[in-house]
């Protein structure tokens, strides 16, 4: 159990490391060669194309990870049943607001977006279900020539097409278009298409519409914050913002994105093998990991935030360096929920998560409107920190009815006392004119500090080193599970 959550876990987290670096590839580019106006509509029209994506899935991705059965051709061909039905009916919508509500959204741009739209989520879905079938390598692959491929052709269109938001569509179009083929075409090769039972299409259907608007939902949850701050500031301010929000979140997407899309299909197996003490213990070990790792990364990220804002973010940025660890507390907390919300998705209870998703945006809406104003971008950092820990809270007591997950006391004094540490040694380190020198010492500083503490204080992750060491002596992790 832990070779494969090891195996499938590093995958991930690879996969989500060289996406990461793809972005703040393809990130300068953009700001440097696109006009201040065609940058400021790509982001719109990308914004808007992630909701259409959302809308098109209809959370048929989560549903194919929670009912997914090996060799049945019943459950393949009703998924890609079901996603031609959503298809149909979103894209008939999407037509319908377009012709009959005023807007400024250029054709050109609406046909480009709903075929973006219509690859993607065909994409996610069968993604999804190579995910289902612990494919993790696949699944990695293609992420990851997907992002690289986009990026590739972005700077061919950028450079000899033009230097505009439609040319980054259109660059964007062509990857997904052919990505998407070659996919559908192994998954074609996978099953026999057969026509699909009423009672299968419509438990994919009920099981992963809820799903689809808690991730509407939570996608107004990441943004709606920057609208706040542009209504009640200017733009200088939203920048100053992102530009940390965005490093924390890629961080927290490297140290735990990978484990996240690892663990989520082992324990929906195991559960539907019946294998519930397994399930359980698999849950608890990936908690205590968690509660010990967390803090000790937002310790790591508080003694780094400045030197590391320099670098990655220019000089002009180094001064918003203090809302780095804040946010990050508030996206480890939402990136826990992989964890604490288990009992929930194995029961089916998708109306609940987007009761608490819903719940979130609210609070966070809230706290921004009253303390935005007094405070800044600082009030819109603890914000997010709060509606996440409101969101996860009411996840854990709810999915713990049907499977405990316990928070483990030690975990968390000693991840704390090790991040607090850190936290000690940025008050006595000398802050050097150089960024680059001053992030490398401190990494190395941090890095010998959190090791060493962590093998004093923890007898787990002791005998757990010398688990691994063993296995990948012996070669296990090259095995297939």
């Amino acid at each position: 159990m832990l070779a494969k959550l090891l195996k499938q876990g590093m995958h991930y987290a690879s996969g989500t490391a060289l996406l990461s670096i793809a972005s703040l590839i393809s990130f300068p580019i953009l700001t440097r060669y696109l006009p201040v106006e065609e940058y400021g509509m790509l982001s719109l029209l990308v914004t808007l194309s992630g909701l259409l994506v959302a809308f098109y899935k209809l959370g048929l991705q989560q549903s194919a990870v929670r009912y997914f059965t090996k060799d049945d051709n019943d459950f393949s061909s009703s998924l890609l049943y079901s996603f031609f039905i959503s298809i149909l009916f979103f894209t008939l919508i999407s037509l319908g607001i377009y012709y009959f509500i005023d807007h400024e959204i250029d054709s050109k741009y609406f046909y480009t977006l709903v075929l973006i739209s219509f690859f993607q989520s065909l994409r996610s879905i069968v993604i999804s279900n190579y995910t289902a079938m612990e494919k993790s390598v696949f699944v990695n692959f293609i992420s990851v020539l997907n992002k690289y491929g986009a990026l590739a052709t972005m700077l061919v269109f950028i450079f000899f097409y033009e230097k505009s938001a439609f040319s980054v569509l259109l660059s964007i179009l062509c990857v997904d278009f052919i990505i998407s083929l070659v996919i559908l075409n192994k998954w074609f090769r996978s099953f026999d298409m057969v026509r699909p039972k009423k009672d299968t299409l419509k438990k994919l259907i009920f099981y992963g519409s809820p799903l689809m608007l808690a991730e509407i939902i939570q996608m107004l949850h990441a943004f709606v914050d920057r609208f706040l701050i542009e209504y009640y500031f200017d733009l200088k301010h939203v920048a100053d913002y992102v530009a940390p929000y965005s490093i924390s979140k890629i961080i927290s997407d490297i140290i735990f994105g990978g484990l996240a899309v690892a663990i989520v299909p082992i324990y929906m197996g195991m559960w539907n093998r019946k294998e519930y003490a397994n399930t359980s213990k698999l849950l608890n070990k990936v908690s205590d990991y968690f509660l010990l790792i967390f803090p000790i990364s937002v310790g790591g990220l508080y003694l780094i935030a400045e030197p590391l804002m320099g670098v990655a973010a220019s000089e002009k940025y180094a001064h918003t360096a203090y809302i780095m660890p804040i946010v990050f507390l508030g996206v480890g907390v939402f990136a826990s929920t992989f964890v604490y919300s288990a009992g929930l998705r194995i029961k089916k209870k998708q109306y609940k998560i987007l009761q608490y998703v819903t719940e979130s945006l609210i609070l966070n809406l809230i706290l921004n409107v009253l303390f935005l104003p007094d405070f800044g971008i600082l009030a819109s950092a603890w914000a997010t920190v709060a509606s996440y820990l409101w969101m996860g809270t009411r996840y854990y007591f709810s999915a713990k009815k049907t499977i405990a997950v316990s928070l483990n006391l030690r975990s968390i004094l000693t991840g704390t006392i090790i991040g607090l540490s850190l936290v000690a040694v940025d008050t006595q380190l000398p802050k050097l004119e150089s960024y680059t020198l001053d992030l490398l010492i401190r990494l190395v500083v941090g890095m010998f500090l959190s090791f060493g503490l962590l093998l004093l204080l923890s007898a787990q992750i002791r005998t757990d080193c010398k688990l691994i060491y063993s296995l990948l002596e012996s070669k296990l992790l090259n095995k297939p599970a």
